[in-house]
């Protein structure tokens, strides 16, 4: 080899040596390709061809040598230059077959120099390629009780297939047991005339005691019938007939291949295809075993449920491809995290689950979280964005939690969900306390279906009222008011609604009952100007949300413009990218867009740019304090301030004295709500508090110009109970 240059691969994770090599290289006449990683030279790799390949022995990640190790067959006629600062390099980890020199750090540039040319052939060494290992044989437990058959069955394997089977011979059934558990055959050939055979029922048996191994079953008769029963009660092959078959070795090898196909298919069946963990099925057979196990021996064991945080977001703003990364990382970790007994396994979506056994005592299981925890939260690069992973973890005790599977992975998820409600990125541990909220809400679940059923539910209407106390709009109040029962307060069942999906029943009718109110009081005669209606994230994104709204609002007899959609904060975090879209098009519609519980969720400003919002509603949360907290009545002047700069309106929630009234007025806030004007009313009694107005009794009409009734009297007491 002389100095006529070629490709030469250069791997080093440090940018200087790969600087100053690939110079050296380059006044050699050679034509350096670089790499920092094992991993990027493993890919140059498959489509390039090197005459040389220096690498560094430490690099973090995939190590120099294992990088050898894996190119070995990629690059056959390469040389191979091994950097190292660590000594003594042992010469049977090296790749065979390949000229291989090691250099110490630093190293003589004119002995590098030599040795990617070639002319140093008395210092590098040789390895010849490593022998071809001889091929292992198979081992086959032959249960047979004539000492004659077995003799003639071994004969005839080693004259039909010399070396490759090593027979061992069990006359009855125990001693087979004895043999399984010390000799673990690869293949099981059972004469099924044994005397202590018990028919097929002893295949059953066998498959218990050694399921990972084949299973051929023996007969001297030749009966069809008998070998499809045979294969039915779990043997992978059935010899019949055995004294006139051509090759019983073909049968034992094809019992191989079977069981290994069946093993190969169980993993399928029950491994998860993106992240190599146990899946739901085989999870829950492992916590059947635990659980059984435990009740024997007294003991208890753990189970956790995690449910990453904000998942959907990743894999909606940087793609799938991104979101299987994020998972197979996040499975790695809970992998590492976890100890050797426990079995981590993805119940589907973003959802993980750990089986802690065994613990010592219940109170084991916190740590095992907060190691988990501590790994999670190391930062993770995707697609160049840093995101810092966080989990709701829930946990359940066995038996404290529940006796079954069932059981536990219930209360495990019900944990979960306190975390998630209490604001994500811990662990709540399942408890009587818990339980005890569980069932409270499952009969509350059942109760509101029954409700929806029974049409239980009604809409009240809280006012909203100008700065010279004049009504100006109704809001609709969605009540429940079982039969013969007081009305249930609305942050009782609200989520429960959306929770279950039983929004998507009752929106619709809410849209309707209201829009069909604010009708009535239009044809008796009552003017006000808008309805607000609360509308949910399920309802937003719903396929025909739009045009059903759209419908409704027309068989009303009403314009766009009299309806205006409540939306909390929370609700544009669901699906940001859709229900902006869904939004812009209801402004262009001339539907008015209000943005509810504003300041106290998690709201941004951004929202107030980017989408197409004209109408704020300051929470209760920061109108209340104001006037007795002066920081807090700064940023509510704020926000009434930046609201009256970008042309939006205010309607402060919560107004229930005067002297908040007043410090409302002077920001600058024109609309208003709240029990000092009145609580949600029955449509009865909001339409004798507006007063009737005697120019306008078509459906339709709505002066603009003429005076708006004022508040009657009647509805400007104080309430103390929070209604909505």
């Amino acid at each position: 080899m002389g100095g006529d240059g070629g490709k030469i691969l250069l791997v080093d994770d440090e940018p200087m040596i790969r600087v100053l090599v690939a110079r050296q290289l380059s006044r050699l006449g050679f034509t350096p390709v670089v790499a920092a990683t094992a991993e990027e030279a493993l890919a140059l790799s498959q489509s390039e061809k090197f005459r040389v390949v220096i690498t560094d022995l430490q690099m973090a990640g995939m190590g120099g040598i294992a990088l050898l190790q894996h190119l070995s067959p990629l690059q056959p006629q390469a040389r191979f230059l091994v950097l190292t600062g660590q000594g003594y390099v042992p010469e049977e980890m090296l790749p065979r077959g390949h000229r291989i020199r090691v250099f110490q750090k630093p190293w003589d540039e004119g002995e590098l120099a030599a040795a990617v040319r070639g002319t140093d052939c008395g210092a590098s060494s040789t390895l010849p390629p490593p022998k071809a290992a001889p091929r292992p044989k198979t081992h086959v437990l032959l249960i047979e009780g004539d000492s004659a058959e077995a003799f003639a069955f071994s004969a005839e394997l080693d004259a039909r297939h010399p070396g490759e089977f090593v027979t061992t011979v069990a006359a009855e059934l125990v001693t087979a047991s004895h043999l399984i558990e010390r000799q673990a055959p690869d293949v099981i050939a059972f004469a099924v005339e044994q005397p202590d055979a018990a028919g097929l029922q002893a295949i059953a048996r066998l498959q218990s005691e050694a399921p990972q191994v084949g299973v051929v079953v023996l007969t001297r008769f030749d009966d069809a019938e008998f070998a499809l029963q045979a294969l039915q009660a779990g043997a992978q092959d059935c010899v019949i007939n055995r004294h006139e078959t051509t090759d019983i070795g073909r049968a034992l090898r094809h019992a191989q291949e079977r069981k290994r196909a069946e093993r190969r298919l169980a993993s399928i069946a029950f491994h998860d295809p993106l992240t190599g963990l146990a899946n739901r099925s085989l999870f829950r057979q492992h916590l059947a075993r635990a659980s059984a196990y435990a009740r024997r021996s007294h003991s208890t064991f753990g189970v956790l449920v995690l449910d990453l945080d904000r998942f959907k977001f990743i894999n909606d703003s940087l793609g799938h491809d991104a979101g299987d990364s994020y998972l197979q990382e996040i499975a790695h970790r809970l992998q590492v995290a976890v100890r050797e007994t426990d079995t981590v396994a993805r119940l589907g979506g973003d959802e993980f689950a750990v089986l802690a056994t065994p613990l010592a005592r219940a109170e084991d299981i916190e740590p095992l979280a907060d190691r988990i925890l501590g790994e999670l939260r190391r930062p993770v690069d995707l697609a160049g964005t840093r995101i810092h992973p966080t989990a709701s973890i829930g946990a359940a005790i066995f038996p404290d939690s529940g006796k079954d599977s069932d059981a536990l992975l219930s209360a495990a998820d019900a944990a979960m969900y306190v975390v998630k409600e209490s604001g994500r990125n811990g662990l709540h541990v399942h408890g009587v306390e818990l339980e005890r909220r569980v069932a409270h809400r499952l009969e509350l679940e059942e109760q509101v279906r029954r409700a929806v059923e029974q049409r239980e539910f009604q809409l009240s209407y809280q006012p909203q009222i100008s700065l010279h106390e004049e009504f100006l709009a109704a809001e609709a109040l969605l009540r429940w008011v079982p039969a013969g029962e007081p009305a249930v307060e609305a942050r009782e069942f609200l989520r429960i609604i959306e929770d279950t999906g039983l929004i998507s029943e009752l929106g619709p009718w809410i849209i309707e009952t209201a829009c069909n109110q604010l009708s009535s009081w239009r044809s008796a005669g009552h003017w006000v100007d808008r309805m607000a209606i609360n509308i949910s994230p399920r309802q937003v994104i719903s396929r025909d949300f739009v045009s059903r709204l759209q419908r409704i609002t027309h068989q009303a007899g009403l314009d766009c413009a009299d309806i205006e959609l409540e939306l909390t904060e929370s609700t544009l975090l669901h699906d940001p990218a859709q229900i902006g879209t869904v939004l812009s098009e209801l402004s262009s519609l001339g539907y008015r867009l209000a943005l509810d519980n504003f300041g106290t969720g998690y709201g941004s400003l951004a929202h107030l740019k980017t989408l197409p919002i004209s109408t704020l509603k300051l929470d209760r949360g920061l109108v209340q304090p104001a006037a007795s907290d002066a920081r807090c009545r700064d940023l509510v002047g704020g926000i009434i301030q930046l609201a009256n700069r970008l042309s939006l309106s205010v309607v402060a929630e919560g107004v229930e004295d005067q002297e908040q009234l007043e410090l409302l007025r002077a920001d600058g806030c024109a609309q208003f709500q709240g029990y000092l004007f009145g609580a949600a009313l029955s449509p009865e009694q909001f339409a004798r508090c507006t007063r009737r107005a005697p120019w306008s009794s078509a459906p339709t009409a709505r002066p603009v110009s003429r005076p708006v009734p004022r508040a009657h009297a009647a509805v400007r007491h104080k309430h103390h109970a929070r209604e909505r």
